[in-house]
């Protein structure tokens, strides 16, 4: 099971290094070393498993407002699933938040993409 994660999250941050040019004209607003992500799937749960991790803000100011897109890719890198999915608050200045994204079981990779983020300063106490 360690093994696996460890594939699978090197996989991620391989993808994720390799993507950021041939995602939507949204994904332009968030160079890829604005963020950082380390995740690993739990549970098969019929169809679907749970992709968990945290994403980390490389940046000097909160982000907000953050979508990530994580794609489900089969043995031949063909888009079988993609899922968009807000980030709930807002992602500290050299910070994290964590995420859990549902994903297709039966995908042999998986492509992570942030879509958008807004940038400024967080509500003070």
């Amino acid at each position: 099971m360690r093994a696996r994660r460890l594939v699978i999250g090197i996989v991620l941050w391989g993808v994720l290094a390799a993507s950021a040019p041939a995602h939507a004209q949204r994904f332009e607003r968030v160079p890829n070393n604005y963020f950082r992500v380390e995740a690993s799937l739990g549970p098969v749960n019929g169809p679907w498993n749970t992709l968990c991790g945290y994403l980390y803000n490389n940046r000097l100011v909160a982000a907000r407002n953050v979508w990530i897109q994580v794609t489900g890719l089969d043995a031949t890198q063909s888009v079988i699933s993609s899922r968009d999915h807000p980030i709930v608050g807002d992602i500290p200045a050299s910070g994290r938040a964590y995420f859990c994204v549902s994903v297709a079981s039966d995908a042999k990779g998986y492509k992570f993409a942030v879509l958008s983020a807004d940038w400024g300063f967080t509500d003070g106490p």
